[in-house]
């Protein structure tokens, strides 16, 4: 088991490199990694021994590499039994070869057998499996895995922890089926591209195939909704967010904006740029984005303009869900958007009667000098930006009276959101800063996840998805599905046979085998 321990860190090997002076980092990671998986404690000295080995890994071809190969090797022999009689040989050599090897090209050679191997056995007609042969060859390799373990507890544990994996990513596999139309290969093919970009992006399989479904439920092609995915997990990393958030954010700035799939990485980057500058998290701006998208976009404002106010108004009143709704009444109160605001459940005191009136309530408040006021309008018939509103009206801000300010917050925001908008009109300056920030932040989403996988939580995930796709490497579905089935059926039969004869000594045994498969089903 040791061994079997060894192989899964493999993965933290791989991606940090570590070197020998990092030694005492190494060994308190498997310590902590055969308690959590085997729920044994290990002292330093066995810990020790196991991380020289994992060193020792790092040079020459990954052990990891010749386990995921032998597997496959294995599990396509299990459900081609029909195979055996006629290619057994065959692969017997190849997986001795395998065990002498110790380079990347042998390996490829190997591969290359074994593909010729599974045409040979196509063209013959000679593949297929029988429910004897896959239900007696797990028995076999069950019993020769926990005779080799030493200790069968742990290998029920971990064998468990298989199963739920696999039914995991079969069950988002199945989700994806449901609202994508694409062939077994493409799903094949699919499925091994998000078994590599979980371990890179440091997610499980299942959580990169999930957020590829919801994606797809949008509309978007498989092909798009993988590449989406891998933005909305590097957006969860970065973000702090769960993944059904991730990607609920990711939609509401894509639709409010206008901006494509191609393009979607952008939106990580402005978010993450802000929240590493300013008094505002990525999740907190994209909370306020999501309740005031729509209507600050319908409002003549971009992405950069709104995450510009709503980062200004959170780093003083500290509560972006609440400086989002209050840009949505501002926007909507400057338009003179009385229906919508009615709509929303929103006051619609003290706004002017019409846009003209607006406006030139606005121009008389704004009036400082006695040579003019700020006019809201661009021309006649065109409103000028939310943001270019609340500029112009804090460059006289602080020159206004007490009297001619509180009139304007009643006119533009409400009674309910004034303090939101006079925060607002107090740290314009910010905003402008944000907003350069937000339109220089190409490549910040990038960088923050390089960064994000140097952490330990990152090589936490990292563990997951290589044993998640070992998991499913070892206990395929499908085989799931047939000792599933099979317990099933045997639970039917007992059932018919204690109702016509009652319970007989001769059925406890069966009974316990039947308890057995539920146990792992």
């Amino acid at each position: 088991m040791a061994d079997n321990i060894s192989l899964i860190l493999q993965t933290i090997i791989d991606s940090s490199k570590l070197k020998s002076d990092q030694l005492p980092k190494l060994i308190s990671q498997v310590k902590e990694q055969y308690k959590l998986k085997l729920g044994v404690e290990i002292d330093d000295k066995t810990a020790k021994k196991y991380a020289n080995q994992i060193f020792k890994m790092q040079d020459g071809l990954k052990a990891i590499d010749k386990i995921t190969f032998a597997n496959q090797v294995q599990a396509w022999r299990r459900v081609n039994s029909a195979a055996e009689k006629e290619f057994g040989g065959t692969l017997d050599e190849l997986l001795i070869k395998l065990n002498a090897i110790n380079n990347k090209a042998d390996l490829t050679k190997l591969q290359k057998e074994f593909r010729g191997v599974k045409a040979e056995a196509d063209a013959l007609g000679v593949t297929g499996k029988s429910l004897t042969d896959t239900f007696g060859a797990s028995v076999k390799k069950f019993a020769e895995w926990t005779v080799s373990a030493g200790a069968f507890m742990s290998v029920i544990q971990m064998f468990k922890q298989m199963i739920t994996n696999v039914v995991e990513l079969d069950s988002a596999m199945t989700n994806l089926y449901k609202v994508t139309d694409e062939t077994d290969t493409k799903y094949d093919s699919f499925l091994r591209n998000a078994n590599k970009s979980a371990q890179e992006l440091g997610r499980t399989v299942s959580s990169l195939v999930e957020q590829t479904a919801n994606w797809a439920k949008l509309g978007f092609s498989i092909d798009q909704s993988a590449n989406l995915a891998k933005i909305s997990s590097i957006y969860a990393n970065v973000g702090e967010v769960d993944d059904e958030t991730a990607v609920s954010d990711m939609v509401t700035a894509m639709k409010a904006f206008n901006i494509q799939a191609s393009d979607s990485i952008t939106i990580i980057d402005k978010l993450n740029n802000i929240g590493n500058k300013y008094a505002v998290s990525s999740r907190d701006l994209g909370t306020g984005l999501s309740n005031a998208a729509s209507a600050l976009a319908l409002a003549g404002n971009d992405i950069d303009h709104s995450l510009a106010m709503i980062t200004a108004m959170s780093e003083i009143i500290q509560d972006a869900s609440e400086a989002g709704n209050a840009l949505k009444v501002l926007s909507m109160r400057l338009r003179g958007a009385s229906t919508e605001l009615t709509d929303a459940g929103e006051s619609t005191d003290g706004m002017a009667e019409s846009t003209s009136k607006l406006r030139d309530k606005v121009l008389a408040l704004t009036n400082v000098t006695g040579k003019g006021g700020f006019d809201i309008m661009s021309d006649e018939d065109t409103f000028k930006s939310t943001y270019q509103i609340m500029q112009g009206i804090s460059d006289v801000w602080t020159d206004m009276s007490n009297i001619n300010q509180a009139a304007m917050l009643e006119l533009i925001a409400g009674k309910q959101r004034g303090n939101s908008v006079s925060a607002l009109l107090t740290n314009m300056a910010q905003a402008n800063n944000a907003l350069n920030d937000s339109i220089d932040s190409s490549g910040s989403a990038m960088q923050e996840q390089e960064r994000w996988l140097d952490s330990i939580d990152a090589k936490l995930q990292q563990l997951n998805s290589s044993f998640q796709t070992l998991s499913n490497t070892t206990v395929n579905s499908d085989f799931l599905k047939v000792l599933i089935e099979s317990g099933t059926g045997l639970n039917n039969i007992l059932t018919e046979l204690i109702s016509n004869f009652g319970v007989l000594p001769t059925l406890l045994t069966g009974v316990g085998i039947a308890s057995f498969v539920k146990n792992f089903a």
